[in-house]
């Protein structure tokens, strides 16, 4: 992969009967990101399977993106779509001075874990504001605002089943 990684269990999670959480921590530009990555028990029963539950290689090489090109991103209000782990909007939030990222999924549980992810990562965020959404293409009352974002990233979206 583009990023050194060490994995390791929450046991603070698993002690609390919460489910088997893997707390995923990533080297990004001399900043550390991490994220949860639910293996088992209450993260783990998604709507769409287990995609959302995988950091991707095309995820990875966004982020990677995201991190060469940080000045398309400063400043900026920025629409991550289709989340899933968030890893490329967390890296967008730690390492490129957004003005703000919306990390989107439409599944309840996948908001859940990235509200976590968000909490672990709040004393990298700087001045960045980042918060998580849960958005269903299918009701359009929870679509953003045509106005909202000045870019949008996306990697994996497409879910066949």
């Amino acid at each position: 992969g583009f990023f050194l990684r060490t994995a390791e269990i929450d046991t603070e999670r698993l002690d609390a009967g919460l489910g088997e959480y893997v707390r995923m921590s990533y080297e990004c530009s001399n900043r550390s990101v991490s994220l949860l990555k639910p293996r088992k028990g209450q993260g783990a029963k998604l709507m769409n399977g287990d995609f959302s539950r995988k950091c991707s290689p095309s995820e990875e090489v966004l982020a990677h993106y995201i991190i060469k090109q940080r000045l398309m991103f400063q400043g900026q209000r920025v629409l991550e779509v289709g989340a899933g782990l968030g890893f490329a909007g967390l890296v967008c939030a730690v390492c490129t001075e957004a003005l703000c990222v919306q990390l989107t999924d439409g599944d309840p549980q996948v908001i859940e874990t990235l509200q976590e992810s968000i909490s672990l990562n709040v004393g990298e965020f700087e001045s960045t504001l980042v918060d998580a959404k849960r958005v269903e293409w299918t009701e359009k009352t929870t679509w953003p605002s045509k106005t909202s974002f000045d870019v949008a990233v996306a990697a994996d979206i497409v879910y066949v089943q």
